[in-house]
């Protein structure tokens, strides 16, 4: 399996990001490895994923709270209006 990191840097914090082949079948191992721990998530996904790529990560967090937001991956979509919507989400459904 190979695996490219990439640091983000902002303002106020960095992250990685994992970039490869074959991530979703190994999603477990590379949060383990990571060290990324949580309880509770939400999984922003394209409307054009296919179900057996969701089923796999439903799979790996079966341990987890997940909230699953799908959306039309448009232009139009890309706006102000569906960031607020992602975010009363993961204020006030995920809190």
């Amino acid at each position: 399996m190979k695996q490219f990191k990439i640091t983000i840097k902002t303002n106020q914090n960095k992250y990685k990001v994992v970039i490869g082949k074959n991530l979703i079948n190994n999603f477990l191992k590379i949060l383990n490895n990571n060290s990324i721990n949580f309880n509770k998530c939400l999984l922003v996904i394209d409307n054009k994923v296919p179900n057996e790529f969701i089923k796999k990560i439903n799979f790996a967090l079966k341990k987890k709270k997940i909230f699953k937001y799908f959306f039309n991956p448009n232009e139009k979509n890309k706006n102000q209006k569906t960031s607020d919507l992602i975010i009363k989400i993961l204020l006030y459904q995920i809190n």
